[in-house]
Formats: structure tokens, sequence, C-alpha cells
């Protein structure tokens, strides 16, 4: 599951157009960690995913949830303001993802 949250942390990060210096002061994680953590050539402790979490105004499980999503292509419905959230932020990354893909 490590590569689907490389995947997901990098996405999030381009979606929001901050660049790893910009994310590694508003999340104390070094750019070298963030960068590590990025490219999939470290797994991510759950105080990385937190630290995410946290700088991008999301709860954990969001994060979490959006990562699977990228793994296993899950359908999401929606019956909360919170999972209208989720949904949004998942078809905000897929359309980033399919951009990066003709690129």
């Amino acid at each position: 599951m490590g590569v689907y949250y490389s995947k997901t942390l990098l996405l999030i990060r381009n979606y929001h157009n901050v660049t790893l210096k910009d994310f590694s002061g508003l999340t104390g994680i070094a750019i070298s960690t963030l960068s590590f953590l990025e490219n999939g050539d470290r797994n991510p402790l759950v105080s990385h995913l937190q630290c995410y979490a946290n700088t991008l105004s999301i709860r954990l499980s969001t994060l979490i949830q959006i990562a699977e999503h990228i793994q296993e292509g899950y359908e999401i419905t929606v019956s909360t303001p919170h999972e209208k959230k989720v949904v949004d932020t998942i078809l905000d990354i897929n359309r980033l993802k399919n951009q990066i893909k003709k690129h």
C-alpha cells in the first residue's frame, strides 16, 4: 500500500500547487523526507500522514480513504457533508491524475 500513499501525497500536494519547500514549512517534515515519501522510497509513518491531513484540514481517515480509492477504485456513496468532501477531493485528484498522464 506504500506506493498508493506516495501517489496520494504527491497528487494532493501538487493539486494544491505547493512546493516541497513550502509544504515542508507547513508540515514540519523535512524536504528530504517529503521527497522520499512522495517518490515511494520510504513508507510514511502515521505521524507523517497526520501532518499531511492536519495541514490540508482533512481527517486522517479521509487521506487513507483517498489512498484506498487510488489503489482499488472504491465506489463511495455520499450521504453526509463529510462524505461529499471526500468524494469532491477524490474527483479533483482523479482529474489531476488524468492531466498528469496526458503530459
